[in-house]
């Protein structure tokens, strides 16, 4: 090796070598111009696309014909048949005296509407879910509010089409506002689906507010149900 190193050397020295040309002058002319244009195109059309695809999930019932299936609190919405609606309903539903008597039987504290004024029946179902009606007045339809604890699983499933489904304010909470009939069906805390007691609901507000999940039945219109859930 020390041979090869030394007939390299000399090898290296007998060489003619022209000395390197002056590029000084030729790099500082490339630096002091501008940068050439390029055309990112695939970037450009990528970008177009998110802001085509945001602008049309932004549309509530675009985004909710997108996915077959919603979440808000402790109801499931499926965009799927539910099942057959029993003659009556079996689910267990009490009667309690107050307010107060159902919070304790379920731990949960209820903020009522206060466009409402003091419910008319307060009952309990299946000691998890209070349940509050006003009778029919002049100008106002019957109205039930059932508040519940769901954030870990689902207490009802509803089922309907979700396109069919209008994302409202609720006094600065986002909710969901499913305007035609749907069936209900209640869920266990073991996650079974009670069939039997499936029933047809009215038009519905549902939002979350405080942990807990309200749900607003009444023949009104989205603004209306919206504007007595905002005086909760």
């Amino acid at each position: 090796m020390a041979d090869l190193a030394a007939e390299l050397r000399a090898l290296g020295r007998q060489l003619d070598v022209p000395p390197p040309p002056d590029v000084t002058r030729a790099v500082r002319a490339r630096l002091a111009s501008p940068p050439p244009r390029r055309r990112p195109v695939l970037r450009y059309a990528v970008v177009v696309l998110l802001v085509l695809l945001s602008a049309i999930l932004a549309v509530p019932p675009v985004r909710a014909a997108v996915f077959d299936f919603l979440r808000i609190g402790g109801v499931s919405l499926r965009s799927e048949p539910g099942p057959p609606v029993p003659p009556t309903p079996v689910l267990s539903e009490r009667p309690v005296a107050d307010l107060e008597a159902a919070e304790q039987a379920t731990g949960i504290r209820v903020r009522p509407p206060a466009a409402l004024g003091p419910a008319d029946a307060v009952r309990v179902v299946e000691d998890r879910v209070v349940s509050l009606r006003w009778v029919a007045t002049p100008g106002r339809p019957e109205v039930r509010m059932d508040v519940f604890d769901g954030q870990l699983e689902p207490l009802f499933e509803k089922y309907l089409r979700l396109r069919d489904a209008v994302e409202v304010d609720v006094g600065g909470q986002p909710g969901w506002y499913l305007p035609g009939p749907h069936e209900v069906v209640y869920v266990d805390p073991g996650g079974v689906r009670r069939e039997a007691s499936a029933r047809l609901a009215g038009p519905t507000l549902i939002w979350v507010q405080d942990g807990l999940t309200y749900r607003l039945e009444a023949d009104l219109p989205a603004a209306r149900l919206a504007a007595l859930g905002a005086s909760t």
